[in-house]
């Protein structure tokens, strides 16, 4: 079954949200909204111009788009005081989206299982 149809990054994005929420107030919610809003439109990249307020209507493409911007989003929008939190967060962006590309090849090695075992 295909990641974004168990919707496990929306767990994610829902789940760092929720992290934001506590730790930095409704501004840094607002602040990640800006953020999305401001990713420069790109061919192939979706533009999130409403941040994520309608959340619930978001297609499996805009999650694919999703993927590529919010680690960038995320970088330096927690309080200085839980930089550690935001780096552990980031790096489960950046592996998720590791996880997503190499779970879309055709063919794995015996490292690959290993490495993804790890």
């Amino acid at each position: 079954m295909h990641h974004l149809d168990l919707g496990l990054f929306k767990y994610m994005i829902e789940f760092t949200r929720q992290i934001l929420l506590i730790y930095g107030g409704q501004a840094a919610i607002d602040n990640m909204d800006f953020r999305y809003n401001k990713i420069p439109k790109y061919s192939k990249l979706r533009h999130f111009p409403t941040g994520l307020h309608n959340f619930n209507r978001i297609t499996a493409a805009d999650y694919r788009a999703l993927m590529k911007i919010t680690v960038f989003v995320l970088e330096d929008l927690f309080p200085s005081t839980k930089k550690k939190l935001e780096s552990e967060i980031l790096q489960l962006f950046v592996n998720w989206n590791k996880m997503y590309l190499w779970s879309r090849e055709n063919r794995f090695s015996e490292n690959d299982l290993i490495t993804f075992e790890v």
